[in-house]
């Protein structure tokens, strides 16, 4: 007989919901504060170094909360992960949108034999590298100024030898203002 036991983060509670709402005048701090209030996940924090302006609206539809507040966080750039705290058993849900949020650590000794491991060590490393998308175009029209362009985009710096025909074009590209457009367009790049 095998038994299996699986620990989650209590962020894993989100996705136990299912909802269709409409979020009106909010950020992505509101929105996010009010989502995980609801589902209990009260230990959160905040490392934002960019601003993130007020949405006039914004619809979760069919999504699970989990879903929903993974897809408005790659949005806004944001990136989540738990820390736990070296004196005990606690641990924080940290909202982050820059990787000046993460904190360092010290050195550790590789060991791949962990059974004769007595320190802590790093007993495996994985290395992946990922193709992205080069550049990105946002293209958005609002009915309250029919002559604003509204067309972003962002070409991706830094492409390490990948090329630069991997483009992104989304139209509607779910903004209706200045900052939220190229927000979105340098996020997705």
């Amino acid at each position: 007989m095998n038994y299996h036991l699986t620990l989650s983060s209590p962020l894993w509670r989100c996705g136990l919901r299912q909802n269709f709402r409409i979020f009106q005048q909010q950020d992505i701090q509101t929105i996010s504060s009010t989502l995980l209030a609801e589902n209990g996940v009260t230990d959160w924090v905040l490392s934002f170094y960019g601003s993130h302006p007020v949405r006039e609206f914004c619809v979760q539809y069919g999504e699970t909360d989990l879903g929903f507040l993974t897809r408005l966080w790659a949005e806004e750039g944001i990136f989540f992960f738990d820390w736990l705290h070296p004196t005990g058993s606690d641990q924080t849900l940290v909202l982050c949108d820059d990787v000046a949020g993460v904190s360092t650590l010290g050195s550790l000794p590789f060991n791949p034999n962990i059974r004769e491991a007595s320190t802590e060590c790093i007993s495996a490393f994985r290395y992946r590298a990922q193709i992205r998308p080069s550049s990105v175009e946002n293209q958005d029209y609002t009915f309250k100024t029919p002559g604003w362009p509204g067309y972003f985009s962002h070409h991706a710096r830094n492409l390490n030898g990948q090329r630069s025909q991997y483009e992104i074009f989304d139209y509607p590209g779910r903004f209706k203002d200045v900052q939220h457009g190229q927000d979105f367009a340098r996020y997705q790049a």
